[in-house]
């Protein structure tokens, strides 16, 4: 968003203090690490430095908090409201949804509890939310009891300087390489991606490359050894160079199979990736992903559950044609509607109606 604004002619203004350190960071509080002392006074200092930023800021036109901030958004409308200015904030996921979908609320019934009423009183400060799809604006009104006209919908971007068109190189061997990259969450269902690894293992060409950390990548790899399979191969965690070599010689990126109800309301940045780094791509249907990409187009879209994929990924290989079209499709499509420029076009008409005036200046919290 901070890139995407300043392309359009925003000048934005970073006050930021690291607070989390990590996704894992933000469970482990979720489940009672909150508690901790310790974590207690990680939050009054990380608070007390971004106030003293706060201070050197100025003046600004409105205030965005650009990230899921369900408690830093109480210390972002009192700050706007002393200086007069609307508060937007940029929600990007409800922190008490990933925690049901985590089961976290049968490690404290009580911590999950109070996530869903910090959420919902956070949601009723700002002059304007922001998220990404109708689905998931749908889910926060109804979960929240909070009208729609308090939000605006921005697309999720992807920055095509860090994810950008590869050439692609032959896979050793003549390998028909698949590639899935991300966390291991129930989210982006892994699980559904080996069960296929499994229908396929008889055919020999086919070999799947899983990279990536999270909480399922034990229980994975455990399965994958009882079940002897020899096409899966488990990179771990990888740099950003090591992770553009291996997209760029794999045939088939793999999007998201989960179906949680953030999986199916969201498009995963990954997906965004893969086609800004001009791979062909499978991922599961939703009603958003259907709504904004063509099927056999852009990308191949597959009921999620093993069989569905396993019967795409024989079409994609046994078609070169089709790769080769939802390749290039894919990758146009990305960069028309999701690059930096065209979402911060977007998110600029979003503020401008918090304000009489066009932005000429913005604050990132």
């Amino acid at each position: 968003m901070i890139e995407g604004l300043s392309l359009n002619g925003v000048q934005v203004i970073e006050c930021h203090e690291k607070l989390w350190r990590g996704i894992e960071d933000r469970v482990q509080a979720a489940s009672g690490g909150w508690k901790n002392p310790k974590f207690l006074l990680r939050v009054m200092k990380s608070y007390l430095s971004l106030l003293k930023k706060y201070r050197k800021v100025g003046d600004y036109d409105v205030m965005v908090v650009g990230y899921p901030a369900q408690f830093d958004v109480f210390l972002a409308w009192i700050l706007a409201r002393l200086k007069g200015k609307p508060l937007c904030w940029d929600i990007l996921m409800s922190v008490y949804q990933v925690a049901v979908e985590r089961s976290l609320d049968k490690v404290s019934s009580f911590t999950t509890k109070f996530l869903k009423f910090a959420e919902s009183l956070a949601c009723r400060l700002p002059d304007l939310l922001v998220l990404e799809s109708q689905e998931y604006m749908k889910w926060f009104c109804k979960t929240h009891r909070i009208s729609e006209q308090r939000f605006n919908l921005v697309p999720m971007g992807v920055d095509e300087r860090k994810y950008p068109p590869l050439d692609p190189s032959e896979a050793p061997g003549g390998l028909f390489k698949i590639l899935y990259y991300g966390s291991f969450i129930r989210n982006h269902g892994v699980p559904v991606m080996l069960e296929a690894a499994k229908l396929l293992r008889e055919e020999g060409n086919y070999q799947f490359i899983l990279i990536g950390v999270g909480p399922e990548a034990d229980r994975c790899k455990e399965w994958v050894a009882n079940e002897k399979l020899h096409n899966v191969e488990f990179l771990g965690w990888v740099s950003d160079e090591e992770l553009r070599q291996q997209v760029a010689q794999v045939s088939l990126c793999l999007g998201i199979f989960g179906d949680t109800p953030q999986s199916m309301m969201t498009i995963q940045h990954k997906i965004l990736e893969c086609l800004a780094f001009r791979k062909p791509l499978i991922t599961g249907k939703s009603d958003l992903i259907q709504r904004t990409f063509g099927h056999k187009q852009q990308m191949y879209i597959c009921d999620r559950n093993a069989e569905a994929l396993a019967a795409g990924i024989r079409e994609l290989y046994q078609n070169p044609d089709l790769r080769e079209r939802i390749t290039i499709g894919g990758y146009h499509f990305v960069k028309e509607h999701f690059s930096l420029n065209e979402i911060g076009r977007i998110f600029l008409g979003c503020l401008e109606t918090l304000i009489h005036q066009p932005v000429k200046e913005a604050i990132e919290s």
